[in-house]
């Protein structure tokens, strides 16, 4: 769509709010491949200072073009960094020593969230709890994956809690397939988690591809 309207991405939360009659808070954010997590955050504290009861949140990605393989391909992030000619999920897989780059992959997701009360009061099925969220940001580069501030971004999301990293079961990793990210995200991991305890790491874009601006809230929904 040319049209403004067509052309601004703060009009589809807009159009959103519009057709539920929705009256709260309504923005997009643009946080490259965690702007739905980062979307999730900034919904979570609003409900914690009392703005809202109730939020929907998720992300999505425009279809893919050339433009997106060419981009990524020149951040040596694409699956195929070896030169070799394998099937997606032979190149996709997370942690992997024959990891190979990631996968693109299109598609959405979106959860509502609200205060346990309300929830109740209408008759919701609770899938899940938000107990703790944490962000950060990497000072170092505009790209490259820093285990530094993933490790100040989880311990962001313990504080205040009654329990700590040796509770945590799953994790549902960012897991891109790519050398520099997966090192970095092992090493938050393993800096950060307690050795002697079994912790399951997944990766939901080994399976469903990197859906890029909605990745983060995919990755929530089918760890829940």
């Amino acid at each position: 769509d040319a049209s403004l309207l067509g052309r601004l991405s703060s009009m589809v939360p807009g159009f959103v709010c519009n057709k539920f009659g929705f009256t709260g808070p309504s923005y997009s954010v643009q946080a490259a491949c965690s702007s739905s997590l980062v979307a999730l955050h900034s919904a979570v504290q609003m409900m914690r200072t009392g703005v809202l009861d109730a939020a929907l949140v998720g992300g999505g990605e425009e279809p893919l073009s050339a433009l997106h393989f060419l981009e990524f391909s020149v951040l040596g992030a694409l699956a195929g960094l070896a030169g070799q000619n394998r099937p997606p999920e032979a190149m996709s897989r997370p942690f992997d020593r024959q990891r190979d780059g990631f996968v693109m992959g299109e598609g959405a997701g979106m959860v509502v969230i609200e205060r346990e009360s309300v929830a109740l009061r209408r008759g919701a099925r609770i899938y899940g709890y938000i107990t703790g969220v944490g962000a950060s940001n990497t000072e170092t580069g505009m790209v490259e994956s820093s285990r530094h501030s993933q490790i100040r971004a989880m311990r962001a999301s313990f504080e205040g809690l009654s329990y700590g990293p040796e509770s945590v079961d799953l994790v549902e990793c960012h897991a891109t397939s790519t050398r520099q990210g997966d090192s970095e995200e092992v090493q938050a991991l393993k800096s950060f988690y307690p050795a002697n305890k079994q912790t399951v790491l997944a990766g939901f874009k080994s399976q469903i591809g990197h859906t890029l601006g909605a990745a983060g809230i995919n990755s929530l929904i089918r760890g829940v």
